[in-house]
C-alpha cells in the first residue's frame, strides 16, 4: 500500500492502539505465539489481552496455551498464559474492540470477516507485525523487523521445478563469498536493532563450505539482535562437526523440510536427524507434501495498477531479503534478482549501504511502498493470496 500520512501516521498509531489497552487477538496460530513470546520476552511488551478467536471450531470454547497453537489437537490449557478463544460472532457483543490479527495464512479470510462487520483497518484492526514495528520504534526508539532472510549459495541436491528460489534455474550455481554475507550481516545488523526471524537459505545451506565461519561469525557479532536463528535445509547433505558444532553453540535451529514422499532419501534423513540429536543441535522436520505455485519471474499475471495493489495487500509474504547490501522487501526478488531472471529495481529494496531513516526502514517492512506494491508482483502469486494452484513440493525437474 502507499503511505498515506492523513492515515497511516505512528504517532496517532501509539495513541489509539498503546500498551496499556487490552486487545483481542485474531489467529490461535504458530506466529500469534511467536508474536507473544517475542514481544514480551525479547521486547519487553506484555499484551493485555481479552481473548483470541479463530475460525477453527476444534480451538473454539476451550482455553489453549499458545504453545499447543498449530497443534491438530491442542491439550486443554492452564495457569496464566492459556486463553480462552472463541468464534469470530463473538466480536458483535465486544464493542469498541480493537483486533490484532495474528495469523498470515488466513489473514485474507480475517480481513474479509472484519471487513463484513464493518471494522476499519488500523482504526478497529491491525496486523500483529504493525505493533511489533511501530510499538518498537515509537516507544523504545528501536528499528525492529520480523523477519530477514539470507540466501547463502545457490548450489542445491534437488532440482525443484517450482522453487521459490528459483533455484534450478540459475546459470552458474555457487557460494556467495563469506567475505559478502559478513558484509551484508553487518550492514543489517547497524541499520536494524532487533530482529524476530534471521534465517540462512540456500539452494541447500548444508554445501555451503564456510557455514561454520559465517554462524559463528553472526553468533559472536549479532547473535543478541536475533530472536530466532534458523537455518533451513532438505535433511539430504551431513553437517560436518564444525558446523554441527557452531549450530549447537549459537542455537540455531535448523528446518528440515521432508521430501521423502516424493524423493527417495529416508535413510539419509534419519542419519541427520540422529546427528543433530546427538549434537544437539535443535531441529524440527517440517512434512512437506505440498507447495504454492508461485509463478514464472517471465510471465505477467496483467493486472492493473488498481489490481496490483490489492494483490500486494493480500500476500502475506514476511520474508525480507538480504544480499549485495540491498534488503529486497521479498526474498524471491531477491533470488529472481541474483539469478538474472528479473530487472533489479531500486524501488524494491533498501540500500544498506546508505544512511536510510530508521522509519523508513519500518515503513519498508510494513509494506508501505512508493507505488503500492513492488514490481515483482505482477510476476509472482503471492502468498496466500488466492492466486496461486497447490501443487505436488518437491517435484523434479526432468
Amino acid at each position: 500500500m502507499r503511505f498515506n500520512p492523513s492515515i497511516h501516521d505512528f504517532d496517532r498509531f501509539v495513541q489509539q492502539w498503546g500498551p496499556e489497552k487490552e486487545y483481542i487477538l485474531f489467529g490461535a496460530s504458530p506466529t500469534c505465539r511467536d508474536f507473544l513470546n517475542f514481544m514480551e520476552q525479547f521486547l519487553g511488551f506484555r499484551l493485555k489481552i481479552k481473548c483470541i478467536l479463530d475460525i477453527d471450531s476444534k480451538y473454539q470454547g476451550r482455553c489453549i496455551n499458545p504453545d499447543d497453537f498449530g497443534l491438530e489437537t491442542p491439550p486443554e490449557g492452564n495457569g496464566s498464559m492459556s486463553f480462552e478463544v472463541k468464534p469470530p460472532e463473538f466480536l458483535k457483543e465486544a464493542s469498541g474492540a480493537q483486533v490484532i490479527i495474528t495469523s498470515d495464512v488466513y489473514r485474507r479470510d480475517i480481513v474479509e470477516i472484519l471487513d463484513g462487520m464493518g471494522f476499519s483497518w488500523w482504526k478497529d484492526f491491525c496486523s500483529y507485525r504493525d505493533i511489533v514495528g511501530i510499538w518498537s520504534l515509537k516507544h523504545q526508539r528501536k528499528t525492529v523487523l520480523w523477519r530477514s532472510d539470507l540466501m547463502i549459495t545457490s548450489r542445491c541436491t534437488l532440482r525443484c521445478k517450482n522453487c521459490n528460489m528459483y533455484i534450478p534455474y540459475y546459470k552458474h550455481p555457487a557460494d556467495i563469498p563469506l567475505s559478502n554475507l559478513i558484509n551484508d550481516v553487518s550492514l543489517y545488523f547497524k541499520a536494524i536493532d532487533v530482529v524476530n526471524i534471521f534465517h540462512l537459505v540456500g539452494g541447500e545451506p548444508f554445501l555451503y563450505s564456510h557455514l561454520a565461519d559465517l554462524v559463528t561469525y553472526i553468533g559472536e557479532n549479532h547473535r543478541d539482535q536475533i530472536c530466532q536463528f534458523l537455518l533451513t535445509s532438505n535433511g539430504m547433505v551431513i553437517p560436518s562437526d564444525e558446523v554441527l558444532a557452531a549450530l549447537s553453540k549459537y542455537d540455531v535451529v535448523v528446518n528440515i523440510s521432508d521430501y521423502t514422499s516424493e524423493i527417495s532419501y529416508k535413510t539419509r534423513l534419519e542419519q541427520v536427524k540422529e546427528l543433530m540429536t546427538e549434537k544437539h543441535v535443535k531441529h524440527e522436520v517440517r512434512p512437506s507434501l505440498k507447495w504454492t505455485d508461485f509463478g514464472r519471474p517471465s510471465q505477467s499475471l496483467g493486472l492493473s495498477t488498481i489490481r496490483l495493489m490489492g494483490h500486494f495487500d493480500r500476500c502475506t509474504a514476511t520474508y525480507r531479503g538480504l544480499h549485495e547490501a540491498k534488503l529486497y522487501y521479498c526474498n524471491l526478488n531477491c533470488s529472481a534478482v541474483a539469478a538474472g531472471l528479473f530487472l533489479d529495481v531500486d524501488i524494491n529494496y533498501i540500500d544498506l549501504g546508505k544512511n536510510v531513516v530508521p522509519e523508513d526502514i519500518v515503513k519498508f517492512d510494513l509494506g508501505f511502498a512508493p507505488l503500492g506494491f513492488i514490481t515483482f508482483c505482477q510476476y509472482c502469486n503471492g502468498c496466500n493470496t488466492g492466486v496461486g494452484n497447490t501443487i505436488v513440493a518437491a517435484a523434479q525437474l526432468k
